[in-house]
């Protein structure tokens, strides 16, 4: 190889190697859920956290990536880390219509500005709604921070963490399509969940393959108190006690 192919190589590897961001060694940037199950319609909090932090940050940034057939953003707030200039960068320019881009994308990020030197603290809380049933990711997929006096940023280690979203419990316990009675569908989809448990296939999430499913909305028993004011202690099996509320339930019905 010439000296003047040897140079260029170099040239070459020295402008990669620069366009890399730096690791910005143990930062790391975690999404922690309040819940890890919920229930469709259910809203709750995932808290974007920064840890492992040992320089004074100026500015940093994230990228959150969630499934938006199963979650929607409803509220997002800055947390104590970094509340100075908060720029939804990735999803919009203002609050509202960062919340719909999130939604239409299923993304959500920003950029924030301010002076940090903690090791730890709370970069964002992201306020979710569960609309569909399933196990669902969230991924924090990038995040950066530039340290003071550095012109160039670099790259924080990232996490994902999973929720659980059921199926919600009707209004009325024993109607199982909705229509606020209880009658003989809701005695045909009893059926099917009878002695399903915890753990089997269908439990939690419903599957086309699996007719029925998901058997924990069958789970309405042991219950106390006079039906429909009955108060009800899951024990994820549907067996005797859940009869019971769903015989109640069907007397109750039948008379209202």
């Amino acid at each position: 190889m010439g000296n003047r192919a040897v140079m260029l190589l170099v040239v070459v590897m020295a402008v990669c190697i620069l366009a890399i961001p730096a690791s910005a060694g143990a930062v790391t940037v975690t999404p922690v859920p309040s819940l890890d199950t919920v229930e469709v319609n259910q809203t709750f909090d995932v808290d974007v956290n920064i840890s492992g932090n040992s320089a004074n940050v100026t500015a940093m940034d994230f990228r959150l990536d969630f499934d938006k057939t199963k979650l929607q953003v409803v509220d997002y707030h800055a947390g104590n880390f970094m509340q100075e200039n908060l720029v939804p960068v990735l999803s919009g320019p203002d609050e509202a219509t960062c919340i719909n881009q999130a939604n239409n994308d299923g993304i959500i990020g920003a950029g924030l500005k301010g002076a940090n030197n903690a090791e730890s603290g709370k970069v964002m809380t992201i306020t979710f709604k569960a609309i569909a049933a399933g196990q669902v990711e969230l991924d924090v997929v990038s995040s950066s921070i530039q340290v003071n006096g550095q012109n160039s940023v670099s790259a924080a280690l990232t996490t994902s963490a999973e929720v659980v979203i059921n199926e919600g419990q009707p209004s009325v316990y024993g109607d199982f399509t909705g229509d606020g009675k209880v009658n003989y569908p809701d005695l045909l989809i009893f059926v099917q969940g009878w002695n399903h448990k915890t753990g089997d296939p269908g439990w939690d999430q419903a599957d086309p393959s699996i007719p029925g499913s998901p058997f924990s909305k069958c789970d309405i028993g042991p219950a106390t108190g006079t039906y429909p004011e009955i108060v009800i202690a899951r024990d994820g099996i549907v067996n005797y006690p859940d009869l019971l509320v769903f015989v109640n339930a069907w007397n109750w019905s039948i008379a209202n």
